[in-house]
C-alpha cells in the first residue's frame, strides 16, 4: 500500500517500493516479492505427486524445468537397486535427491544420497544411470526403508 507523509493510505493495492521484501496484496490474496526494485508475483505452490511430472517454475537455458517424484520401493540389502524413471529423451538439470523412510517409524528418515561420516560402509549412493534409470547402492541392509527420489530435467 502507499501512504502519504501523514501515514494515510493513498492506495491500498500498491506496495511502497523498496520497503519490504515480501508484500501480500490483501485485496487479491496474492503474495509478491521485491526483485530489482519491482514487486513480482510469487508462484503458486507446486503440488508434487509420486509418478506425476510437475513443472518446477524454473527455466534452464530458456527451457521449462520439470520434476518427477519416483517411489523406489524397498531399499536394497547390501546390494544395488535399479528403478525405471519412465522418462526418455530428457536432459538432467540437477542431481537426483530424495529420502529413505523407515517402514516402521515415521520419525526415522535419511536423505538420499546418505553419507555417514563415522562409517563409510553405512552410506547409500544415489545416481542416474543409462537409459534414464535410478541406481541406489547400499553396502548394508537397508531393506527396512523405502525410498522416494526426485529427478529434475528439461525435455529435449
Amino acid at each position: 500500500m502507499i501512504l502519504n507523509k501523514d501515514g494515510v493510505i493513498i492506495s491500498p493495492i500498491e506496495p511502497v517500493k523498496n520497503r519490504r521484501r515480501y508484500w501480500l496484496n490483501t485485496t487479491t490474496g496474492k503474495m509478491y516479492i521485491l526483485e530489482n526494485s519491482t514487486y513480482k508475483l510469487l508462484n503458486e505452490p507446486i503440488n508434487v505427486v509420486v509418478g506425476v511430472e510437475t513443472v518446477t517454475g524454473k527455466t534452464v537455458n530458456g527451457q521449462v524445468e520439470y520434476q518427477k517424484r519416483i517411489n523406489c520401493g524397498t531399499l536394497p540389502n547390501a546390494t544395488s537397486l535399479v528403478v525405471e524413471t519412465g522418462l526418455s529423451n530428457v536432459h538432467w538439470t540437477r542431481k537426483p535427491e530424495g529420502f529413505a523412510q523407515s517402514k516402521t517409524s515415521q520419525a526415522n528418515i535419511m536423505p538420499l544420497p546418505y553419507l555417514d561420516p563415522r562409517d563409510n560402509t553405512a552410506s547409500i549412493s544415489l545416481s542416474i544411470i543409462s537409459e534414464y534409470r535410478i541406481a541406489i547402492v547400499a553396502t548394508q541392509d537397508r531393506s527396512s526403508f523405502y525410498g522416494i527420489v526426485d529427478v529434475f530435467y528439461v525435455k529435449n
